[in-house]
């Protein structure tokens, strides 16, 4: 009886050790793909959020839809494309003013030398160059910008713009 009940007792421990290698193998495979997947997504993500960026502090620079708006309600809409809500409110009476002054201003502007110098899931920083062509002298200026760009609901939208003239 007693060696009958071992033998029991020897199958069981069997069908349990056959259990618990089965689960290990599983866990062990699950653990072994996954870091090879997270890493690769996280940095699909963290290339497009580059590539919105880049595209969005390009477009910032080089839009002139704004000198054609004809409301301020308008030109928040355009600035909005690019800027947070607070900004823009900040932004929209200096820039209004300016549309309704007569003015010879003909530049062709452009961002360049754009470095994103850190990004995160919703915060990133960028260095660039606001670099202005005279059209009638072909003159050419260049000032050194940073922005603070924040993720939102619509994208990366600009929320701190500092620009130092040179």
């Amino acid at each position: 009886m007693a060696a009958h009940r071992n033998i029991k007792v020897m199958r069981r421990c069997l069908v349990l050790l056959k259990y618990i290698s089965l689960i290990l193998f599983l866990f062990l495979c699950f653990f072994i793909k996954i870091p090879g997947v997270i890493p690769n997504q996280l940095s699909s993500i963290v290339e497009k959020d580059k590539i919105e960026i880049i595209d969005l502090v390009k477009k910032s620079v080089e839009d002139t839809r704004w000198m054609r708006a004809s409301t301020p309600e308008e030109l928040d809409v355009i600035l909005s494309c690019y800027y947070t809500t607070p900004l823009v409110s900040r932004l929209n009476n200096s820039v209004w003013e300016f549309i309704n002054k007569p003015t010879d201003w003909d530049y062709i502007i452009k961002a360049e030398n754009i470095e994103i110098i850190s990004i995160s899931q919703n915060k990133a920083s960028v260095y660039f160059d606001i670099a202005e062509l005279d059209t009638l002298t072909r003159n050419k200026f260049s000032n050194k910008a940073e922005c603070h760009l924040v993720k939102t609901e619509n994208g990366w939208r600009i929320n701190h713009l500092l620009i130092n003239d040179t």
